[in-house]
C-alpha cells in the first residue's frame, strides 16, 4: 500500500472516530468536514499525477515549431463555389442568389476586357456575345422566382461556362 493511501486511510479513520464520539448535534457538520477533507486529498492526488502530462515543455514546443505544417491541397474558395453550384442545381434560390452573382461577375469582366461591353449598360450587345444558354444564367431577373422551383440543370451550367471560356 502506498504512503498516500495510508495517510488517507488514517485520516478517514480519525474522522470516523471523531464523528462517533462527537455530540449528536455536531456529527453532521463533522461528517461534511470529513467528506470535504477526502475530496481535497483526492483532488490533490489527481492534480499531482497529471502534472507530468500538463507541465509545459520547451522541447515539445520547439519540436512542434520545427515540424512542417500540413499542406492543404484544396484551392481556396473551391468548396464555396462547389456549394454554390450544388445549390444552383437543386433550387431557384441557389440559382438566383448564389450562382448568378458569380457568373454575372465573370461574364461582365470577360465582356469588358475582351469586347469593351458593359453587361449592365449594353444588355442586348452582351446577350448577342454571350449566347442564349449563358444569357439565361446571367440576365437580370424581372422578379424573384419561387425559390422552391427547380434549379438549373448541370448541363446548362456546363454549357454556359464553356461559352464563358470562349468569350
Amino acid at each position: 500500500m502506498s504512503r498516500t493511501a495510508l495517510v488517507v486511510a488514517a485520516l478517514a479513520g480519525a474522522a470516523a472516530i471523531g464523528i462517533a464520539f462527537a455530540p449528536p448535534e455536531s456529527q453532521a457538520s463533522l461528517a461534511r468536514l470529513g467528506i470535504l477533507a477526502l475530496g481535497i486529498v483526492a483532488a490533490w492526488r489527481v492534480l499531482g499525477r497529471s502534472s507530468a502530462v500538463t507541465a509545459p515543455s520547451p522541447e515539445l514546443f520547439e519540436a512542434e515549431l520545427a515540424r512542417p505544417a500540413a499542406q492543404s491541397f484544396e484551392i481556396a474558395g473551391l468548396r464555396a463555389v462547389e456549394t454554390d453550384l450544388r445549390m444552383a442545381t437543386s433550387n431557384a434560390y441557389g440559382r438566383e442568389l448564389r450562382l448568378k452573382p458569380i457568373l454575372r461577375e465573370l461574364a461582365g469582366w470577360r465582356l469588358a476586357r475582351n469586347h469593351g461591353i458593359d453587361l449592365d449598360r449594353a444588355p442586348e450587345a452582351a446577350r448577342r456575345i454571350l449566347g442564349e444558354p449563358l444569357w439565361e444564367l446571367v440576365r437580370p431577373a424581372d422578379a424573384l422566382p419561387d425559390f422552391r422551383a427547380p434549379g438549373v440543370p448541370l448541363a446548362d451550367v456546363q454549357a454556359g461556362i464553356d461559352r464563358l471560356e470562349r468569350i
